[in-house]
């Protein structure tokens, strides 16, 4: 009699054991849901991160890139302002060589 007594003490364990296990399993799947989201941005973040740093590097590589051809700029200009005053000085030196050479010649006409 007593064992009849029992069992539906026992069957209400039992269904309680089995209701703690199946609350432990979800908060187990829900713990590594938890842990791959987290994973994922982890991930995502790192993604982001690498692609901001590239986009960086670039970035810096072609402002490089414009100081050099800017500098390449100055030196040409630089260098053709120096060509066109010594060309402007030899224009200048033959025209006075020429104003003398007249000169001289009016000269020799006149005596």
């Amino acid at each position: 009699d007593r064992v009849q007594q029992d069992e539906p003490l026992l069957q209400q364990l039992l269904n309680q054991q089995e209701k703690l296990r199946q609350e432990e399993r979800e908060q187990k799947r829900l713990q590594e849901e938890e842990q791959e989201q987290r994973q994922r941005r982890l991930l995502e973040q790192e993604e982001e991160t690498q692609r901001q740093a590239q986009l960086l590097r670039k970035q810096h590589e072609q402002e490089e890139q414009y100081h050099e051809h800017l500098q390449k700029m100055q030196r040409e200009r630089e260098w053709n302002l120096r060509r066109l005053q010594q060309e402007q000085q030899e224009r200048e030196k033959r025209l006075i060589q020429q104003q003398e050479q007249l000169q001289r010649k009016q000269l020799q006409r006149e005596q």
